[in-house]
C-alpha cells in the first residue's frame, strides 16, 4: 500500500480507536466527545500500515543531530512564544498553555524545517485546524 493522500484517507482515517481507556476519559467529558474523536483524524488513529510509513519519513526529519543542531533556533522559538505570553496573556489574566504555548511552540519549529516563511504560519495553522 502506497502511503498517498488517497490511501491514507482511504485506510487511516476512518480508523480511530475509542476503545483505549485513556480515549475515553478524554473524549467523554463533553457531549458529542466520542463522536469528535471518530472524525478527528490523528498520526495515532492512522492505519498500522500508513503510521508506519509516515514514522520512517518523520524519523529521517527529527533525528538527534538535527535537533541538537536546531537547539538554538527552538529555544529563540519558545523565548519569542513566552515574551507574547508575559506580554499579552499575563495582563490579562489566566495563560492557555495549550492555545498560548503548546500549540505555537510546535508549530513554529515544524513549520521552519519545513521552510515555511515565518508570515505563513498564522493562515496556514487556522487552515490546519480546520
Amino acid at each position: 500500500m502506497d502511503c498517498n493522500e488517497a490511501s491514507v484517507a482511504a485506510e487511516g482515517l476512518s480508523y480511530v480507536s475509542t476503545e483505549s481507556p485513556a480515549n475515553q476519559a478524554i473524549w467523554n467529558l463533553q457531549p458529542g466527545g466520542k463522536k469528535a474523536l471518530a472524525e478527528t483524524p490523528t498520526f495515532v488513529s492512522l492505519h498500522t500500515q500508513i503510521k508506519g510509513k509516515m514514522a520512517v519519513m518523520i524519523k529521517e526529519i527529527f533525528t538527534r543531530e538535527i535537533t541538537t543542531a536546531m537547539r538554538s533556533e527552538i529555544q529563540q522559538i519558545v523565548d519569542d512564544v513566552l515574551d507574547v505570553i508575559v506580554e499579552r496573556d499575563c495582563a490579562q489574566g489566566p495563560v492557555d498553555l495549550v492555545e498560548d504555548f503548546a500549540t505555537p511552540v510546535p508549530t513554529r519549529i515544524i513549520h521552519g524545517i519545513l521552510g515555511v516563511p515565518e508570515e505563513d504560519i498564522p493562515e496556514l495553522s487556522k487552515a490546519s485546524a480546520r
